[in-house]
């Protein structure tokens, strides 16, 4: 009798424990992780689908999710308090924490570079152009670059010129953005007769050169 008693009970609770477990994790605290990109949506996910990966078993309480945008859905996403967590480059950092007090939690430092040093901006023309000696010399050339707000592509660039009297909106008139992803502006300066010169990313200890087309 007590031993059919305890395999009722036995079997009772096999057939429970699955759907409370179900239910348990239905009730987990989604924590959703937005990643601002600039590249292919595919690259950062085999980025950084590993970090969640790990989180969620790490932290089976909670439901952590990937988010991938670019500056203006990731923009959005933090303005509506939809994403709990961003990974962004630092002048997004500084716009959110004025605008939305974000805090700072980690910051990620090149493996073998100085901080300093570890991006900036990269002008690129053709061969055939003159070597570009002062930056009047492409007042009247045709500038492209990614965005307003791209950090590398364009914001450290702009810091340049201001500081050396020059504004970019009142001084470049052929200055126009075409949008991401980053290897787009390379695409018109690399036309036969092209005079255009574009902005782009420069990394420190990445082994990249520049060279001309």
């Amino acid at each position: 009798m007590v031993y059919r008693l305890f395999r009722g009970l036995l079997l009772i609770g096999m057939l429970i424990s699955p759907m409370a477990i179900a239910d348990v994790y239905q009730q987990r605290p989604a924590i959703r992780i937005g990643v601002l990109s600039f590249d292919d949506i595919n690259k950062d996910i085999y980025r950084w689908q590993p970090t969640i990966d790990y989180l969620n078993q790490r932290f089976p309480q909670y439901q952590f999710t990937l988010v991938i945008g670019d500056i203006k859905s990731i923009d959005q996403l933090v303005s509506s308090e939809t994403i709990d967590f961003a990974i962004t480059n630092g002048v997004k950092f500084l716009m959110y924490q004025n605008q939305h007090e974000a805090v700072r939690m980690l910051n990620l430092k090149p493996l073998h570079a100085d901080p300093q040093f570890a991006i900036g901006s990269t002008v690129i023309a053709r061969s055939d152009i003159p070597d570009i000696a002062n930056w009047n010399e492409i007042r009247d050339k045709n500038i492209i670059a990614t965005t307003p707000q791209a950090f590398g592509g364009f914001q450290i660039i702009k810091r340049e010129w201001l500081k050396s009297g020059i504004d970019p909106v009142r001084d470049f008139p052929y200055l126009r953005f075409v949008g991401l992803p980053q290897e787009r502006p390379a695409i018109p300066v690399s036309q036969p007769r092209s005079r255009h010169c574009y902005f782009t990313n420069l990394r420190a200890g990445t082994g990249n050169k520049v060279r001309p087309f």
